[in-house]
């Protein structure tokens, strides 16, 4: 009897580039199918370090640096070392990413501009 191998769950990411919010050549990998109960978890906990745990799972990699030109580890630690107003776009950009995958795409020029059924009438 042949078994099945072990199925897991993909870590899907996209990358983001930072160099039109002023962090040229900073770039970093965004997780796009995060699971719901990680996001909240990340977004509801009032312990510090649980959300920068979070940040990490949500933010696979990046490629920053610091005022040195070290680079900044990907830990929790590393995490403390990001600028807040780029930490602010990154968290900007996956909510836009969020919302694009949910939002259905827009209409073709085939759709009938007829009102809906449930739409009042003239």
């Amino acid at each position: 009897m042949t078994t099945k191998p072990k199925r897991v769950m993909p870590v899907k990411t996209a990358p983001l580039d930072f160099t039109e919010d002023g962090y040229p050549g900073f770039t970093a990998q965004m997780r796009t199918n995060a699971p719901f109960s990680l996001v909240r978890k990340t977004y509801e906990t009032k312990d510090e370090e649980e959300a920068r745990e979070g940040y990490l799972k949500l933010f696979p990699g990046w490629d920053f640096v610091d005022d040195d030109g070290k680079p900044i580890p990907h830990t929790v630690e590393g995490f403390d070392e990001i600028p807040a107003d780029l930490l602010r776009v990154m968290l900007h950009r996956r909510v836009e990413a969020v919302k694009e995958a949910v939002m259905p795409g827009p209409l073709g020029d085939s759709s009938s501009k007829a009102p809906s059924s449930t739409e009042p009438g003239p």
